[in-house]
């Protein structure tokens, strides 16, 4: 068994309650190749193993610590000794305490690459400053609900020249508006991924982040932050957010009107990504100012559960949404048929997936829509309980000629007038009709002839159609489907 363990590389041991630390060492002996150990929620102390490990574990590089309880101060210090080369650490909720910081050297962390903090409690400013100082090839940090401010950042020597790529601030309580400054003024200059969600900042002195570098962030998050005002997050997507790819803001209480007239960019916007979940405040002018300035290579657009109608769209600054591949609009309770219009009419040729769902769109008027919806294969319009039957006919004759996926859940068609569909050789491959409950026999029969050719996938529960009469159906048009959900 020594044979077969010498030349592991990876080794997972995690929820073995019953591990001992003598138990453990045990293993590693029989490891010397080792590069990956795993022990999550395991109840190791760690006291034991300068003393006992007679060989240091020089090939490690990654080790989850996450949920040891009983890991001691002590004990992670005997791991830093052993593991010279280790790159990736997660000590997530480790409760260390103030000392055990205060007597790392900065040799025991200089290797360390990805280190996860998350749920340290007692992790507060002082013991920032150590890790920055000690992990001096540092990429990737996660302080995810620790005690931060980021306030003594300010003590932080120009010596250290922070390498962190990818810094996490989820949940950080006591973040403040001057700690966030602070941290991107002293580590800010490598960050590509920022990620703020439910931090308590609104972002009022942002104006005063002292950018002495060129910023390099792509990816901001700041879901949940409900204190986050319009001001705040214009002022620090116009000081940081030049090669801003991602921006994720759901969850928050920004409306944007004021953006068009407070933001000024010399450069075309980057941003491919925005997400709008659950923002009851946001408004048709400002969902039109923000599209005006990061429309142009915009790819992503998602926003649900606001009270948005899109009438508006028709005043966009650009004339169209040119790179747009995915449009996801749902629970928006004011959106429909002439808003709905209106936006797609902004799309341009690569719009991929579309979902509309639970909005009060009919459909009706879809004619009169000038889109190219050649690379278009997924369509959703689930819970849109007006659609009705002409509506779908017309939306699906403008849009559904490559789709590959349609999902009309728990919609008040009953499918008869799919008799009128002018679509050639639909290439359809999964439809989901479950809860349709007007659907009827005729109504499925004439969907599933021109749709079933290339149906792999079906779900039709809950319509009030026999589990016998769909079979049924099925083996006439269906050649090809695999699963099927019928009950």
């Amino acid at each position: 068994s020594q044979n077969c363990l010498s030349h592991l590389k990876d080794l997972d041991l995690s929820q073995c309650e019953n591990l001992t630390d003598f138990g453990l060492i045990n293993i590693l002996k029989c490891c010397p190749e080792l590069m990956a150990l795993d022990l999550r929620d395991t109840n190791i102390s760690g006291e034991f193993f300068s003393e006992h490990c007679c060989t240091n574990l020089q090939k490690l590089s990654e080790i989850n610590l996450k949920w040891c309880n009983s890991l001691t101060d002590l004990g992670l210090k005997n791991i830093l000794m052993l593991c010279p080369n280790l790159k990736v650490m997660n000590l997530t909720n480790f409760g260390f305490s103030k000392e055990m910081f205060s007597d790392l050297t900065i040799d025991n962390m200089s290797q360390l690459v990805d280190l996860c903090c998350m749920g340290c409690e007692m992790l507060t400013d002082n013991e920032l400053l150590t890790i920055i100082k000690s992990c001096s090839s540092l990429k990737a940090l996660d302080l995810a609900a620790t005690s931060i401010t980021g306030e003594l950042l300010s003590e932080l020597s120009l010596n250290y020249l922070p390498t962190i790529e990818d810094l996490v601030l989820r949940r950080c309580d006591k973040l403040t508006d001057l700690g966030l400054v602070e941290l991107i003024n002293k580590v800010g200059n490598n960050i590509k991924v920022l990620k703020l969600n439910d931090a308590n900042i609104t972002g009022e002195i942002f104006a005063q982040i002292n950018i002495s570098f060129s910023p390099k962030l792509e990816h901001l998050d700041l879901t949940g932050c409900t204190k986050l005002s319009d001001f705040g997050i214009f002022s620090f997507i116009a000081k940081m957010g030049h090669q801003l790819r991602i921006l994720k803001a759901s969850h928050t209480f920004i409306c944007g009107e004021n953006f068009g007239d407070n933001f000024c960019w010399e450069n075309q916007s980057k941003l491919e990504q925005l997400e709008f979940n659950s923002c009851p405040e946001i408004t048709d002018l400002g969902l039109v100012a923000m599209l005006s300035k990061f429309g142009t290579n915009l790819k992503s657009l998602i926003v649900s559960r606001a009270k948005l109608s899109l009438i508006r769209c028709e005043n966009l600054v650009l004339k169209n949404l040119p790179a747009l591949e995915v449009l996801h609009l749902s629970s928006c309770p004011k959106l429909g048929d002439d808003g709905l219009e209106s936006i797609l009419d902004k799309c341009g040729p690569r719009l991929q997936s579309i979902e509309m769902r639970s909005i009060d769109i009919s459909g009706e008027s879809f004619q009169y829509l000038s889109i190219d919806a050649s690379q278009l294969q997924r369509l959703a319009l689930t819970s849109c309980k007006k659609l009705t039957d002409i509506g779908i006919i017309k939306i699906l004759n403008k849009l559904g000629q490559n789709i590959k996926f349609l999902d009309l859940t728990r919609t008040q068609i009953s499918g008869e007038s799919f008799v009128e569909i002018s679509l050639n050789s639909p290439s359809l491959e999964e439809l989901f009709l479950s809860g349709c409950k007007s659907l009827t026999v005729r109504g499925l029969s004439l969907i599933l002839e021109k749709f079933g050719g290339r149906l792999r996938r079906m779900i039709l529960s809950r319509t009030g159609i026999s589990k016998e009469m769909i079979s049924e159906q099925c083996l006439e048009f269906c050649p090809l489907l695999k699963y099927s959900n019928i009950s």
